[in-house]
């Protein structure tokens, strides 16, 4: 009896030996989302700044202080939108 289970631990150790215990393949997706989602913040980052940069423009021609402000601020949003991966990196 004894050597019966003496063959089965062997082979379970065998077995386990051969198995990968990589945690990469699980990662390399979430690190994959995670690049799409800091892609997409980019992009909207750049698009809010571009508009920012036409909505100013068109305030200063215009001479309306208020909307000079909202574009500034859109121009501002955009920046941090653009460098929010960096940010990411520098707090973590």
């Amino acid at each position: 009896m004894i050597g019966k289970f003496g063959k089965v631990y062997n082979s379970l150790a065998i077995m386990a030996a051969k198995t990968k215990t990589d945690v990469s393949d699980v990662t390399s997706g979430i690190t994959t989302l995670e690049d799409i989602a800091l892609a997409i913040v980019i992009g909207i980052g750049v698009v809010f700044f571009c508009f920012g940069i036409v909505e100013l423009g068109g305030a200063i021609s215009a001479h309306d202080s208020t909307q000079q402000l909202s574009g500034i601020k859109r121009m501002i949003a955009g920046i941090f939108m653009i460098a929010a991966p960096l940010l990411i990196a520098l707090f973590t």
